[in-house]
This record gives structure tokens, C-alpha cells and sequence, in this order.
């Protein structure tokens, strides 16, 4: 069921369902296989200022990594290592459901399994707060709505994911996304790029793509300066 859209936050399911994608051509080289898993986050804050420090937490609120953050909001945060939290690792339907994504999804490796993650905790002068790699961009005249996100995705090994999904959390239920996934991956860390944008004058529902992409800077904010992106 398609709510009205409201300002409510962009929570952060996003993750782990290894999106990536774009409502037309992709410009950036696909991800093969065999390319080289990715080892750190390079990010960009756009809220607080000095220095700081972002903190990526596991879902009972431990650590499992931190980063610091420079005067200008720039970081460089490595990816855990695997035995830091392969305890925590689903199969690939759970994981995506557990980022608040549901449908159908076919991998091409059954067993493989995943870890993912769409937010980090930072904290500057007079900010803390969570914080997405993500982007709402949604204007009234003409009507037209665009999302664009970042998750990373850990797979224990290479594996093809597909499917249709429906990932209307990942805006709190604000709007429907539908998304269809195709994202090859290889062992290691991925990041994966999710594209949707709205059809005609329905600004209540986002449909796109999901794919793996290559290693880029990442603009990140918190779900308050993401709801402050939407005109109404």
C-alpha cells in the first residue's frame, strides 16, 4: 500500500540488498568477478563541522570499525575484516530483508551468504547523528522525484543476485520503490549504486535498477537533511 508522501526520515535500510542502478545506461565499467574486493569507505560529510569521527556499528550496537574526520568533513573508514563479524553473516534473502527489501531474488551461488551496510554514526562539533550515502532530489513543477543511494555488500563469495524488489523502507514507507536487482559480486566487499526515479506524475512511486559499481567518493548525510530535501 503507497502512503502519501510526508517528511519522514530515509532510514537506512538501504544495505545490504546490493543495489546499484540506474533508471538508463550505467556510464561506469561493470563489476566482473575476478576484479579485486573493496577494503575502505571514501566518504564526504556535508553536516557538522571540525573534526570528528564516524563509526560503523553492528545491528546489537557494537563496533566494528571507526574512522576519523577531517576539518573538511572527508574520511577514509576501512571495511572490517571478515572473521570480525562472520557470525553475523545471512543468506542473501535474509540479508536483504533485513535492510527492508522483499520479493523475489534468485543468486546464482544458493549458498552464498552476506553481510551489508547503508549507515555510519557521526559525530563533529554539535552533530551526531546517523548518517546515509544517499540522496533525495524530489521537485513539484514539473512533478519528478529521483533517488540515489550507496550500500555496501559483503558476499562470502562471487554470486549473481536478481530479482524484483520491493524496498519501500528504505524511504520509511514515505513512497514505494521498486527496484529491479542484477548484481554480480565478488568475494569480498561491493559497492552497489541504486537509481529510481518517479514515472509521470506519480510522486508517490520510485521504480529503477540495482548494480554493482566501482570504488567512488561518497557524499553522506543524516535522515533529517534528506527529509529537508523534499519540497513538501
Amino acid at each position: 500500500m503507497v502512503k502519501t508522501m510526508k517528511k519522514t526520515p530515509v532510514l537506512a535500510g538501504l544495505l545490504l540488498t546490493s543495489l546499484l542502478a540506474s533508471c538508463g545506461s550505467n556510464p561506469t565499467p561493470p563489476v566482473q568477478e575476478t576484479d579485486p574486493p573493496l577494503t575502505q569507505i571514501q566518504g564526504q560529510l556535508v553536516e557538522g563541522r571540525g573534526n570528528g569521527t564516524v563509526i560503523l556499528k553492528a545491528e546489537d550496537g557494537s563496533e566494528l570499525g571507526r574512522a576519523a574526520v577531517d576539518n573538511n568533513g572527508a574520511f577514509t573508514l576501512p571495511l572490517p575484516a571478515p572473521e570480525t563479524f562472520t557470525a553475523r553473516l545471512k543468506t542473501t534473502s535474509e540479508a536483504l530483508s533485513a535492510v527492508g527489501c522483499s520479493g523475489t531474488l534468485n543468486s546464482s551461488a544458493p549458498a552464498a551468504k552476506g553481510y551489508g551496510v547503508a549507515a555510519l554514526r557521526a559525530t563533529r562539533t554539535d552533530f551526531d547523528k546517523d548518517v546515509y550515502a544517499a540522496n533525495l532530489d524530489v521537485q513539484l513543477f514539473p512533478p519528478k522525484g529521483k533517488l540515489t543511494a550507496r550500500v555496501w555488500l559483503y558476499t562470502d563469495q562471487a554470486t549473481r543476485l536478481t530479482g524484483t524488489l520491493n524496498c519501500s523502507q528504505l524511504v520509511n514507507n514515505a513512497a514505494q520503490v521498486n527496484l529491479a536487482l542484477d548484481v554480480q559480486t565478488r568475494a569480498g566487499w561491493n559497492l552497489v549504486a541504486i537509481y529510481a526515479e518517479t514515472q509521470g506524475l506519480q510522486l508517490t512511486t520510485l521504480s529503477g535498477n540495482a548494480n554493482t559499481v566501482r570504488d567512488e567518493q561518497t557524499i553522506w548525510r543524516s535522515a533529517d537533511a534528506l527529509r529537508a530535501q523534499l519540497p513538501f
